[in-house]
């Protein structure tokens, strides 16, 4: 298998919480640890490679696991990462404020088929309507999805989306 250069994104991201209570911060956040390297999934053949192609070449170059985008192939991806013991450590996914509904049923299956498996939901927020009760009221939603399966969400900032920097991040979790 042909070995690519693998990109490591280190994305800002705030933690959003479905309560307050909740929200008692670590002194040394697990993603700093050092056992915690991982690829973004456009590292490591996208859309090409299957699951168990990209966690055998994670594995013999040593890092700890994957961040996913989406949704899809949900089951195989788990069972690869696994009989490499190896982690998903998130799910980039999105939630569109212009679209009805802003974010599909694939995603609530996907959060709780995730239960318990300490797999971090990476929202972006995209859409043309600007209302924010509307970004907060989808956000809390799926924050509470989340926290049913014991899983965190993180707002995840992106160049030209509703939630494009970390002002707008932190306006939301705020709100």
């Amino acid at each position: 298998m042909r070995k690519s250069m693998l990109c490591l994104i280190m994305p800002v991201f705030i933690f959003v919480n479905a309560h307050a209570e909740d929200s008692a911060a670590k002194s040394h956040p697990e993603w700093l640890s050092p056992d915690a390297l991982f690829v973004f999934d456009n590292g490591v053949g996208q859309n090409q490679w299957t699951p168990e192609q990209q966690a055998e070449t994670l594995d013999e170059l040593g890092y700890a696991g994957i961040g996913y985008s989406g949704t899809g192939e949900l089951d195989e991806r788990l069972a690869a990462f696994d009989r490499h013991d190896l982690r998903i450590f998130n799910l980039y996914v999105e939630c569109n404020l212009s679209n009805d509904p802003p974010f599909g049923d694939d995603l609530r299956v996907a959060i709780r088929r995730l239960a318990g498996t300490d797999v971090t939901i990476w929202l972006t927020v995209r859409g043309e309507s600007r209302n924010d009760d509307k970004a907060v009221q989808y956000v809390r939603e799926i924050a509470k999805l989340a926290k049913a399966s014991r899983l965190k969400v993180a707002l995840y900032p992106h160049s030209g989306f509703y939630v494009e920097h970390l002002d707008d991040a932190l306006r939301i979790v705020r709100k």
